[in-house]
């Protein structure tokens, strides 16, 4: 860092005029990032999964060559003999990603599950950070500061695969983040009462996309040509699957983020008032382009390979990667998305009060007014909301093709209403904002009048909104995806394959145009179209008492209740009644649920999953059955209680001592989602941000050694510059880990035992149904997501520095640092497999923290 007055020999001399400031950071990292992850063992490369059945014969591989319909409209299968799929039956597109996999290099779980770890180049980070001031005073009255600032962070999370695509490793969390900002503050002072203070701030984010397969051509491993014809980002197309390690990449994001900001705040100074008041103006606009699966994305789960009917539970592992030999994609997409540039304005006008009633009594009393206008697309391509009770233009002829063969269940109450309405030139914004609030709060801080005065009572409440920003903006029908159609008759007989993913070519986007039969069946997303003020009432009471000379004592408590929080909703759930209440597996209702009915909307949606012969009943009986979903975003229906008590204990500095202890107790408590999609409220559960307790303490210490200590004090200057000058830190954090997210599991009671730093087995998982054939499924959930007591391994570190400080001449310091981040090399680890059907149910695969990390720094002061 450099600072000082700006002097330019012979022609400008800045001093007590213009000063100049400008300071570089650069860090480089290297850390490990060791994973654990499934890869396909040679053998199942080949197709044998042999190997499985000696585990149990719920590994079983059914051959889709051989499916049948049985009774119930069910496909029924007979396995590949000896659960090997021949050599002449593996897809040569599968052959060929495989040469991106590298074999397992540990055992694993006896099912083949977490047979690689990776750790061979970890993370690398680079960082620079760069800043720039120039102050200027121009008169007594008037002085102000011109500001710059840049920052870039390039990021690779290493090669997780040790293969290569395009000489790039196959799998790295590739990471580019640039920051630029611009601040003008002028302040001008009227009188020695009457200050204004203006401010112009700009600061931009972008992110580019970055992709370590760009330019790949897909038709080189057997794709067909027009995959890559239609491309907009070329690159390896994405392969996932339930249980293995999927491959591939996405053609990513990019977008520049800006904010424009003028601050101004007037201070006046009354007697015993000062008084603050101004405005807070800001506009926002961000651009974005997300090109999605832009060179296909194909998912393989086990609709094909599973049996012995059609609904059987799913194998454990195995079924999927069988799919993909075969070239059988369950699902996938191809995406042509669209470019949006967003803009919104937020406004605030304050006014506060800080009113010295007497010399030991002081009271803030402050209101804010805070509006914002609603987002917009300057193209108008978003949707602006759901029309739920209009007429979809297909109604007449699905509701016509359904009386023909009506369900039971609804019988003649079969509707196909609403579809996606659209923001025009006339009507641009994506939902509407409400009118702008005041936000009032009050505060004070008094010193009773009793006894020594070494008591202050502080306290306050307020009301707090929360911006809403640049949010809602959905575009289908000006961003067109594809949808892989696997079959049209339940998995009986395939219509696409790797080999040729999309038969009916590729969708072009088109736009607004089809009104409210935009994306048929397919998924709908739109924002709450009237959302509320998102805001918190917050109070607050503390006692800071000093208990002796230099030692202080705090107790406080805070409270904080959140109202109108974003709740996001399908729509299109199954109803309730339609769902079973058994706690155990309810093949009936799954066998209803799941079968294929006549199809209404036959030959009316082509190029989806919706325009085959069949279709399950389950799809019917959704409040709009000719979309797949239905989701809600922003619902302003969710609220959050959050209570909190805490201790400060503070000796300040003396004798080169210094120490801090705080102590909190708190608990945090939300309603923010659904046990079940259509469930009337909320689920209310301990929130992932609760920690039940927080413990810091840190201290400093100067060592009494050299010049003017305890210990040395006469040594000469050139022993002092080595036994002088040292200071060490410590710093200790305990807290508790984030509670555990359960699923929809079979919990057969009793205690869990858990023990969140046990790698290989963190809870008795025989409290739990783990037989895959037995899992719940098309049932009303009551298992609770979270529990207060449940949680994953929590904070236990000390973190330590040395600094060394010294003084080479009067006008020369040289600072020498070395930190120790967890320098106990405690891992705190990932939360356990959560999955019962999993055979590393209940083990920890992962480390959340990095383990111990020195860092040496050297200052130069001059």
């Amino acid at each position: 860092m450099f600072s000082g007055p700006v002097w330019i020999p012979k022609l400008f001399n800045g001093k007590n005029k213009v000063f100049f400031m400008f300071a570089y950071e650069g860090v480089q990292d290297a850390l490990p990032a060791p994973s654990t992850s499934t890869m396909p063992t040679a053998a199942e490369r080949n197709g044998d999964f042999s190997s499985l059945l000696n585990i149990g014969t719920n590994y079983t591989i059914y051959d889709p060559n051989t499916g049948v319909v049985a009774a119930g409209g069910r496909v029924a299968r007979t396995p590949f003999p000896g659960n090997v799929i021949p050599s002449n039956r593996i897809s040569s597109i599968a052959k060929n990603y495989l040469q991106y996999y590298v074999l397992p290099n540990q055992p694993g779980s006896p099912n083949g599950q977490a047979n690689y770890l990776s750790n061979t180049n970890g993370e690398r980070n680079t960082f620079y950070n760069v800043i720039g001031r120039l102050d200027v005073n121009i008169s007594d009255k008037n002085r102000f500061f011109f500001g710059a600032r840049n920052n870039l962070r390039t990021g690779n999370g290493g090669n997780n695969f040790g293969k290569a695509v395009n000489g790039n490793p196959t799998a790295t969390d590739a990471l580019k983040r640039i920051n630029w900002g611009f601040t003008f503050d002028d302040v001008h002072t009227f009188t020695p009462t009457f200050i204004l203070n203006s401010r112009l701030n700009w600061t931009r984010f972008v992110e580019p996309t970055r992709n370590f397969s760009l330019g790949y051509d897909s038709t080189t491993l057997g794709f067909p040509a027009y995959l890559s014809a239609n491309a907009p980002r070329k690159i390896l197309p994405q392969i996932s699957f339930s249980n293995f390690t999927g491959l591939g990449d996405t053609g990513g994001t990019e977008f520049p983020f800006d904010t424009f900001q003028i601050f101004e705040t007037f201070t006046k100074l009354k007697g015993k008032h000062t008084l603050k008041f101004g405005m807070d103006l800001r506009q926002i606009r961000e651009s974005q382009i997300s090109y999605g699966s832009s060179n296909g994305s194909f998912t393989f789960g086990n609709g094909w390979t599973n049996g012995p009917l059609d609904n059987s539970a799913a194998a454990p592992i195995g079924q999927d990667f069988a799919a993909f030999l075969l070239g059988l994609p369950t699902a996938g997409q191809y995406d042509l998305n669209a470019a949006r540039t967003n803009k919104n304005h937020y406004y605030a006008f304050f006014l506060q009060d800080d009113f010295r009633v007497r010399s030991n009594l002081t009271l803030n009393m402050g209101i804010r007014l805070e509006g914002e206008t609603p987002t917009t697309e300057r193209y108008n391509r978003s949707i602006s909301g759901f029309n739920n009770s209009t007429a979809n233009p297909i109604s007449a002829q699905a509701i016509a093709a359904y009386a023909s063969a009506p369900i039971a269940e609804i019988a003649g109450q079969f509707k196909v209403n609403g579809g996606p309405t659209f923001t025009s030139s006339s009507n641009p914004n994506i939902f509407s904002t409400p009118k702008a609030n005041f936000s009032p709060r009050i505060g004070f801080a008094w010193t009773p009048g009793i006894g020594d005065k070494k008591t202050v009572i502080r306290g306050g409440t307020g009301i707090f909104y929360f911006p809403y920003g640049i949010v809602g903006n959905q575009a289908p029908g000006f961003s067109q995806s594809t949808t892989l159609v696997p079959t049209l008759n339940g998995f009986l007989s395939p219509v696409a394959t790797l080999s040729n993913p999309f038969p009916g070519g590729i969708q072009a986007p088109t736009g607004s145009s089809q009104g409210l039969a935009t994306f048929l069946g397919k998924g709908i997303t739109f924002y709450a179209p009237n959302p509320s003020y998102a805001y918190s009432a917050r109070w607050q009471m503390s006692v800071q008492r000093e208990l002796f000379q230099g030692v202080l004592l705090e107790l406080g408590y805070l409270g904080n209740k959140a109202n109108n929080m974003p709740v996001d909703h399908n729509f299109n759930g199954i109803p309730i009644q339609f769902l079973s209440t058994s706690p155990s597996r309810d093949l009936d209702t799954i066998n209803r649920l799941t079968a294929n009915v006549t199809n209404p909307f036959a030959n009316l949606i082509p190029g989806t999953n919706l325009n085959g012969s069949l279709v399950a009943r389950s799809q019917l009986l959704q409040q709009f059955p000719q979309f797949t979903n239905v989701a809600g975003q922003a619902f302003t229906d969710g609220s959050s209680f959050f209570h909190a008590f805490e201790a400060r204990l503070e000796k300040r500095m003396s004798k080169g001592w210094l120490a801090m202890l705080n102590f909190q107790k708190s608990k945090l408590i939300e309603k923010r989602s659904r046990l079940n999609d259509l469930d009337p409220s909320l689920e209310k559960r301990i929130a992932a941000e609760d920690r039940p307790y927080r413990v810091v303490g840190s201290t400093t210490y100067d060592l009494p050694f050299g010049k003017g200590k305890t210990y040395l004090a006469n040594v000469n200057r050139m022993a002092n510059l080595v036994v002088g000058g040292w200071n060490v830190n410590l710093i200790y954090t305990l807290q508790p880990g984030t509670p555990l997210n359960w699923g929809n599991v079979i919990y057969l009671g009793g205690p869990l035992n858990l023990t969140p730093h046990n790698v290989d087995g963190a809870f008795d998982i025989s409290r739990f149904n783990i037989l895959s054939a037995q899992q719940l499924a098309s049932n009303r959930r009551t298992f609770p997501t979270r529990f207060a007591n449940l949680r994953q391994d929590g904070v236990n570190q000390v973190d330590f520095s040395v600094i060394k400080s010294m003084r080479i001449t009067e006008k020369l310091a040289l600072t020498y640092r070395c930190e120790f981040f967890n320098s106990t090399n405690r891992a705190i680890f990932n939360a356990p497999d959560l999955s019962p059907t999993s055979s590393t149910f209940g083990k920890i695969l992962g480390q959340a923290n990095t383990p111990r990390r020195i860092q040496m720094a050297l200052r130069l002061v001059f």
